[in-house]
């Protein structure tokens, strides 16, 4: 059964996924793999600033930036950008 923040990053609603994680709302794999699958990179962005792991599998071959790297192509560089900053190893121009 699909959680309320699943359901908001699959379809990229950010305040629907900004208010349960202001009050507890655990971040899961889904939830940010839903983001990315739907190229909404505002809410990968809430998701990985509430602590989803930007290290996570979605197989065992398959990471969260492998995903990323096959998003809509719209989104697709700035989705690759966010999971590198998360994993430390993009860098933020200003």
């Amino acid at each position: 059964e699909p959680t309320a923040p699943f359901w908001a990053a699959d379809r990229g609603f950010v305040e629907s996924v900004t208010l349960p994680l202001a009050h507890g709302a655990v971040v899961n794999r889904k939830d940010l793999e839903a983001a990315i699958r739907g190229g909404h990179t505002e809410v990968v962005e809430r998701l990985l600033e509430a602590g989803a792991d930007p290290w996570w599998r979605v197989s065992e071959t398959v990471t969260v930036e492998d995903l990323a790297r096959q998003s809509p192509m719209r989104t697709r560089a700035e989705m690759i950008k966010l999971i590198q900053i998360a994993k430390g190893i993009g860098v933020i121009k200003g």
